[in-house]
């Protein structure tokens, strides 16, 4: 595993102060996950590190709001296409954003 910063690799125990309810629904989805909750923790703080960035875009279900938005906008236009080929999905979805 790639150290941070040149560090050893050792694990120290970190306590942290969570509301009740997130760390039980944290520790859920990570079950869910087949991960540890430790892992969980982990995984995301590596990830703020090595983007330089924090990234909060879900809603409550999970999914980011532009994601609702294009599942209602197909459900109200008419629902869902299928496609032979993930070559004819691209061709379509590239052919679609096209502004004639």
């Amino acid at each position: 595993m790639k150290t941070l910063n040149n560090e050893s690799n050792f694990m120290v125990p970190t306590s942290v102060r969570l509301d009740k309810s997130l760390k039980k629904n944290a520790q859920a989805f990570a079950n869910s996950a087949g991960i540890s909750f430790s892992t969980l923790v982990s995984a995301s703080l590596r990830q703020v590190i090595r983007s330089g960035r924090i990234v909060i875009d879900v809603t409550d279900n999970g999914f980011s709001k532009e994601f609702e938005e294009s599942i209602l906008k197909a459900e109200k236009e008419g629902g869902t296409k299928s496609f032979e080929s993930v070559d004819d999905m691209i061709e379509y979805a590239t052919n679609e954003n096209k502004v004639s």
